[in-house]
């Protein structure tokens, strides 16, 4: 439970930004709901580091029924529930970029949206894979080979990309490979889900402080906090958080009670239900 309330007005800046946080969230949640119909599952989790979105395991009807040439099992819960991923392997990689070039999306390869610095890609590859990128045989030492390829990488830009490979054991046969691009297909989807961040959540209403260590303001969400809440109720928008906000620097935030809280969710969520 939320350590923190307060309410803010819908016109207010952070207002009108949460509203927009809002739809991002029910985008999110849409897409990542279509996704697990789309793949016969019945129910989904979402990663405890966002706020909303995406798709981290899939929960199947029958786990019997389950194509494991298609889907990994990632997870038994004490209950039994078993959770299931894309039955492939993930390998990083990258290309420079070159004039006349846009990456797009391949069937097994999915690039950044952005081009990434050297210092983003170094930790790609290898010195020796590095090498091999920029076309030098090794020297033997690797101080020369270092700075061999700093020399002619430093001051460029990459796209990253994901290469996304079945895991299904090799065997011949047309369902096998079929199998093996549906798993890929999977992922790529899965991979492209919207995600919201609770950090953003974080920065629109100015929450400053982090209650278990103290680590300062702009931290991403400790997995000891609860995500925060928020909703709709009476031309305002009521927020449960278990970071404190400096409201007094900030015009329209008012504080209030856990009961009023609980009290307005209680009534939004009845409303909810005539509707």
């Amino acid at each position: 439970m939320a350590k923190y309330y307060y309410e803010l007005p819908f016109d207010s800046k952070e207002g009108k930004a949460l509203a927009k946080f809002h739809h991002a969230c029910v985008n999110a949640e849409r897409m990542a709901e279509k996704y697990a119909k789309r793949m016969g599952a019945v129910s989904y989790y979402t990663s405890p580091h966002y706020f909303t979105g995406g798709v981290e395991y899939l929960v199947f009807a029958d786990p019997k029924k389950v194509n494991t040439d298609i889907w990994r099992l990632a997870n038994r819960t004490e209950e039994g529930e078993q959770w299931w991923e894309p039955n492939v392997v993930k390998v990083a990689g990258c290309v420079k970029v070159r004039e006349n070039f846009t990456p797009s999306d391949v069937a097994g390869r999915t690039y950044s949206k952005r081009p990434s610095t050297w210092d983003e890609v170094r930790r790609t590859y290898t010195l020796d894979e590095w090498l091999a990128f920029i076309g030098f045989k090794t020297s033997g030492d690797k101080e020369i080979d270092s700075k061999a390829v700093v020399g002619m990488l430093s001051g460029k830009q990459f796209y990253k990309y994901i290469d996304i490979i079945p895991n299904a054991a090799p065997v011949a046969g047309r369902k096998r490979s079929r199998d093996g691009s549906k798993a890929v297909t999977a992922e790529q989807e899965r991979m492209k889900l919207p995600i919201v961040r609770t950090e953003d959540f974080y920065r629109i209403v100015h929450a400053v402080s982090v209650p278990a260590d103290g680590e300062g303001d702009g931290k991403p969400m400790k997995l000891d906090e609860s995500t925060p809440v928020f909703f709709a109720h009476g031309g305002k928008w009521n927020v449960g958080l278990d970071r404190r906000i400096d409201y007094d620097n900030y015009d329209g935030f008012e504080e209030i009670t856990a009961g009023m809280f609980m009290a307005r969710k209680n009534f939004m969520l009845r409303e909810r239900k005539k509707t």
